[in-house]
């Protein structure tokens, strides 16, 4: 029996805790017992990875809005200079209006890029699990899709004044864009870093069901000897 005065692992290193558990096991402590503490060691391991995640999406978002801020007043320059008869079109009062709209949208970036992507929802660590397990299919992540539908809103502003513009949903469609490539270097290392993450608690997480599995087996064992 695993000993009543101390839980498994309880305020201890995991290598310590590792070591406890075999030299119980060693002097007779039950399989399925010393199973347990090995379980209970791999999940604090995810509890930790959980935590480094977190970080990293926090990193992550901490640059974007600076950059959609950027990218719709470089953008809408660019468009704006690209499309002579669009802009000829417009009278000195809705050039204006629409140069107007555009600051606002600059200037309420870091609104409307920082909330929506901080849902929990649009990641996997948090609800976001079974959206990025359905993407790796062909879809785009659920962060992806959020920032694209951040890009549109301008996409959206310079169409309601005469000018021919394709919206991100429309490029993703057919497979023309992503919105990486408005990141910065920044943004993919922590990117990169929280998908390594997903590798490492996926790997934990197999381990763990093969525990179970071994711990139910020698649990069935001890009940019937």
């Amino acid at each position: 029996m695993v000993p009543k005065n101390k839980e498994p692992g309880d305020g201890e290193k995991p290598k310590d805790a590792l070591r406890r558990l075999a030299d119980e096991f060693a002097a007779g402590a039950s399989g399925a017992a010393y199973l347990d503490g090995r379980i209970s060691e791999k999940q604090k391991e995810i509890d930790a990875l959980f935590a480094r995640m977190g970080g990293l999406k926090r990193q992550f978002l901490a640059e974007w809005p600076n950059e959609l801020s950027l990218w719709y007043t470089n953008t809408s320059k660019e468009w704006g200079r690209g499309d002579p008869d669009a802009d000829a079109a417009l009278d000195g009062g809705r050039r204006a209006e629409l140069r107007g709209k555009v600051r606002s949208l600059a200037d309420d970036a870091a609104k409307t890029a920082q909330n929506p992507l901080d849902s929990e929802k649009l990641w996997w660590h948090g609800e976001g699990r079974k959206a990025w397990e359905a993407a790796r299919s062909g879809g785009v992540l659920p962060p992806d899709r959020t920032m694209g539908e951040s890009l549109d809103r301008l996409v959206e502003l310079f169409r309601e004044y005469g000018f021919q513009t394709v919206t991100w949903r429309e490029r993703t469609r057919k497979g023309l864009d992503s919105t990486h490539r408005f990141w910065t270097e920044g943004m993919k290392q922590s990117f990169s870093a929280y998908e390594s993450l997903i590798q490492q608690v996926t790997s934990k997480e197999q381990e763990i069901a093969r525990l179970k599995a071994e711990r139910d087996a020698e649990q069935a064992s001890d009940n019937w000897r």
